[in-house]
């Protein structure tokens, strides 16, 4: 989780056109429920690969395990998940 803050806190610095490319800056509130997920997120979905920033002021998550993954992406209205898992006879 320690990294995984210190990423976040990276992310919080980003200001508007942190792309050179009209970017929104990255909204606190998605900082935060990323921070929340986190905390409370069950390994049985695997160990958090990758955070990174949207040019719309959001933020993925992305967690892999063998062929199964899940991306989440965070913003301050809500959070679309998209998921392929390897096997669907597989319960999560």
């Amino acid at each position: 989780m320690n990294h995984w803050n210190c990423e976040l806190n990276e992310l919080e610095l980003l200001g508007d056109d942190w792309d050179g490319e009209n970017s929104a800056a990255v909204q606190p509130s998605a900082v935060k429920i990323c921070r929340d997920i986190l905390e409370n997120t069950s390994s049985s979905i695997g160990s958090l690969q990758e955070i990174y920033p949207t040019p719309f002021g959001s933020i993925c998550m992305e967690w892999s395990v063998g062929k199964d993954y899940v991306n989440a992406e965070i913003a301050s209205t809500g959070i679309a998940f998209f998921h392929n898992f390897g096997d669907p006879a597989k319960k999560y």
